[in-house]
């Protein structure tokens, strides 16, 4: 059981990795689609390029296990952005997409915390308490 559930946790963050560097990437590389949209939503050219970044560092992060929670909380709150701009902009049902992308981060992102019964990956000397 143990081990299906890592398998689980690696497909999510694998696809969700993926997804992530592939978006970031396009929009890095200023994709005609991404430019446009970004304008049409009210948003500059620097800020597309900062979401490009933040989703690639994230994609990255995410397949570090003992950090992958923080990418996932990084790459949860770009998608609350693109809910809320999906929203504002009166297309609620394209905002289904970024919330189904949260709960997967969720569920990555918990998994991957550190769990209180695991011992620490470092010991201290016990020389260094002295």
């Amino acid at each position: 059981m143990l081990e299906q559930n890592r398998r689980r946790v690696w497909e999510v963050t694998i696809f969700l990795a993926a997804l992530y560097l592939i978006a970031g990437i396009s929009k890095l590389a200023g994709a005609p689609m991404w430019v446009e949209r970004f304008l049409a939503w009210g948003y500059t050219d620097t800020f597309r390029v900062l979401v490009a970044l933040s989703e690639i560092a994230g994609a990255i992060v995410l397949l570090i296990p003992r950090i992958a929670s923080i990418g996932a909380v990084g790459l949860a709150i770009v998608m609350l952005g693109a809910i809320f701009t999906h929203l504002f902009h009166g297309s609620a049902v394209v905002a289904i997409l970024p919330l189904v992308l949260v709960m997967l981060l969720a569920y990555v992102g918990r998994e991957r915390l550190p769990r209180p019964d695991n011992k620490p990956h470092w010991q201290p000397h016990p020389r260094s308490y002295q």
